[in-house]
């Protein structure tokens, strides 16, 4: 069984120098998506394509030649919790961990999940994703 290697590149300028964001140690441990770092053009996210290493070479002849650099791409922004979606959770985060303090005295653990949940809402909506 022939098992193939792949390599993560940036979606944005195709480099092979992307990095894992260790900036949260308790973002794996969450379960919340890890984001890569592109130190070529600092592009951020959450969706990095993996090529394999064998077409790897082919790819970097064609960005040699400049045929990338011509082929126009739309830039999307791959990354949760946009400027509206964050007002959102820090009106609904509080909210959230409000009511579970309230449904604590009926059901302990019914609170005890609005409490989590609401915590995580306010944790995301203050976390910094930008540059």
């Amino acid at each position: 069984m022939v098992t193939k290697s792949f390599k993560r590149i940036c979606p944005r300028c195709k480099s092979k120098e992307i990095y894992l964001d260790q900036s949260n140690p308790l973002q794996p441990a969450y379960g919340l998506p890890q984001e890569y770092i592109c130190k070529k053009c600092d592009y951020r996210g959450y969706l990095v394509p993996e090529i394999e290493s064998s077409k790897l070479t082919k790819l970097e002849k064609m960005q040699s030649r400049k045929l990338i650099k011509n082929i126009k791409s739309e830039k999307v922004d791959y990354r949760y919790g946009s400027f509206e979606v964050k007002i959102l959770w820090k009106i609904f985060g509080p909210l959230f961990i409000l009511g579970g303090i309230l449904t604590l005295f009926k059901s302990f653990f019914g609170g005890l999940i609005l409490i989590l949940f609401g915590a995580l809402l306010t944790f995301l909506s203050f976390r910094s994703t930008s540059k």
